[in-house]
């Protein structure tokens, strides 16, 4: 079967014009102008707690917009601001999960070398949560130490999937995390001073099933403890107030490094 001139050209108008459309759409998407709405809503929402400023903007796949140089501030009584800082934040609808109406968004924030990748999908009453943490260096930038409020050490290796439902009780889902050369301190922790401690290597396995979170794989090396960990989360409607019950059990495995903290050899001492 041939095709005649006149359907060639006009098959090629149609996709010159498809591809001057997208071009256009681009090349004038205004994302500085999202990217400030963006930051205006996370402060009227937060009700002026949490405030976000950011260099430059651009569009993120055709969908979304990717934010550099973010900064975010939040408030915290009676202490001074945390301020946080991210490389990059970027952030997208699915096209095709939205069509069939099932809101989905895909995120990653970007900080140092490490990435967080994350895609949320809506599903009814609940909340499909994919994670991807890779190569995530606790000091650079140094983050998680800011939320912890002492020095912290390590790289973090996370993956997993959870459904988050209303109620959590029908929530379910695994977590795998990895966490490499890691240490605490030193500094104040629930008001002890401690010093710095070797973690090593850690590893578990989260898994939940009907609201209930438990550690069923646990593995330790390579630090001046050796410890274990267990225990569950029962997940409520408002995730800060979740229940722990949990237990560590841990002993120390380098002489050197006990000698060296009188204290904590006293205090392991008296608790044998």
């Amino acid at each position: 079967m041939r095709i005649s001139r006149n359907l060639w050209l006009r098959l090629g108008y149609v996709a010159f014009g498809g591809v001057a459309l997208l071009l256009s759409f681009y090349a004038t998407f205004p994302a500085q102008a999202v990217g400030q709405r963006l930051a205006h809503e996370v402060q009227v929402r937060s009700r002026g707690v949490v405030s976000v400023t950011f260099g430059d903007a651009s569009l993120y796949r055709f969908s979304g917009v990717s934010l550099s140089n973010v900064k975010m501030t939040v408030l915290r009584d009676g202490r001074e601001p945390l301020m946080l800082d991210f490389d990059e934040a970027a952030a997208r609808l699915k096209i095709l999960p939205l069509v069939l109406f099932r809101p989905a968004l895909s995120a990653r924030l970007t900080l140092g070398k490490g990435t967080v990748i994350a895609d949320v999908t809506k599903k009814g009453n609940a909340w499909d949560v994919a994670l991807d943490i890779d190569d995530l260096d606790f000091t650079s930038p140094p983050m998680l130490p800011k939320l912890a409020g002492i020095p912290l050490n390590g790289k973090l290796d996370a993956l997993g999937s959870v459904l988050y439902a209303d109620p959590p009780t029908a929530s379910n889902g695994s977590l795998t995390i990895d966490l490499k050369g890691s240490s605490v301190g030193a500094g104040v922790l629930f008001g002890f001073a401690i010093p710095q401690v070797g973690l090593g290597d850690v590893k578990l396995q989260l898994d939940i099933k009907d609201g209930r979170a438990k550690v069923t794989s646990f593995e330790n090396s390579g630090g001046n403890l050796a410890f274990t960990l267990g225990g569950e989360i029962q997940l409520k409607p408002v995730f800060s107030g979740s229940t722990l019950d949990g237990c560590v059990t841990f002993k120390a495995v380098d002489a050197a490094w006990l000698e060296k903290n009188e204290k904590i050899k006293a205090a392991m001492t008296l608790a044998e």
